[in-house]
């Protein structure tokens, strides 16, 4: 008894079967291969994120305010002694301008001080140091308080973008801008932002600028929001949209100094609260 064969026309769908089957199954592949890369994008954009807004907030909760002097008494003091002369006075007033205006010009009082793209933190570094004298060569241990500057803002050079942070003694700040001298170069610390911006709670509204000179006081909250480069080239069409557009994240901080410093406010507080729980996301 023969056996029938298969025929040329069952041969070629046979085949045409196959080869049909095996590119559904590549391009099944593929597009698997391309949400994970695109999933896995968009996790390390957030990781990147997330980094760069726990740092400025941690920055931002490390602020402090200088104390304030109250001078009052002693002046009413030397009034009341008639300790003071009126071309005395006119000349340590104008000494004073003159000072006002050569710290306006140097700095601002410390705390927290930005505009919309940049942003200025004080606050006091607990340092330990050894010293000796000429009684005592045996090295004793020193506790010490100094200022430090945090500064956040976008660097400048177009063969380097990304946010920068610099961080040196206020002292020495202050020193360089005296001095007319640049500020200290640093490195992006963050390459993949593209924008940033602050903004400021004083209580009732958000503000674009925080000057401590006219505020007196620290901000109640700061809003964050970084704006991440996009993962693909925009141009390329193959990409995900996803991946071709940029990405923002959000955070507001609440500065405990502040509301330390400030008296309680009921409605105040509800508002940074409610603004609180606007956390980390992307847009």
């Amino acid at each position: 008894m023969s056996r029938r064969g298969f025929s040329l026309l069952e041969l070629v769908l046979a085949i045409s079967l196959s080869v049909t089957l095996v590119a559904l199954l590549g391009f099944a592949f593929q597009v698997h291969l391309s949400r994970l890369d695109s999933s896995r994008s968009t996790i390390e954009q957030a990781q990147v994120a997330r980094a760069v807004l726990d740092r400025i907030a941690s920055d931002l909760r490390a602020t402090t305010m200088a104390p304030t002097q109250d001078l009052s008494e002693a002046m009413a003091s030397a009034e009341a002694a008639g300790q003071f002369n009126v071309d005395e006075v006119d000349q340590t007033q104008e000494d004073a301008d003159a000072g006002e205006d050569l710290a306006s010009e140097t700095d601002a009082p410390p705390g927290v001080n930005g505009l919309l793209d940049r942003l200025t933190i004080d606050h006091r570094l607990m340092r330990q140091t050894l010293t000796t004298t000429a009684e005592n060569p045996t090295p004793a241990a020193r506790a010490d308080a100094g200022w430090v500057q945090v500064e956040y803002r976008l660097s400048a050079d177009p063969n380097a973008p990304g946010l920068i942070r610099t961080e040196s003694a206020r002292d020495a700040v202050v020193w360089r801008i005296e001095q007319g001298q640049p500020a200290a170069l640093s490195a992006p610390f963050a390459s993949e932002v593209q924008a940033v911006a602050f903004r400021y709670f004083d209580g009732d509204q958000w503000l674009e600028m925080w000057d401590m000179g006219e505020e007196e006081t620290l901000p109640l909250a700061v809003e964050v929001k970084v704006i991440l480069s996009p993962a693909d080239d925009p141009e390329n069409l193959d990409a995900p949209a996803e991946r071709r557009r940029p990405r923002t994240y959000r955070r507001v901080v609440r500065l405990a100094a502040a509301e330390d410093e400030a008296p309680s406010d009921a409605a105040s507080s509800n508002a940074a609260g409610a603004a609180e729980a606007s956390d980390l996301g992307g847009g």
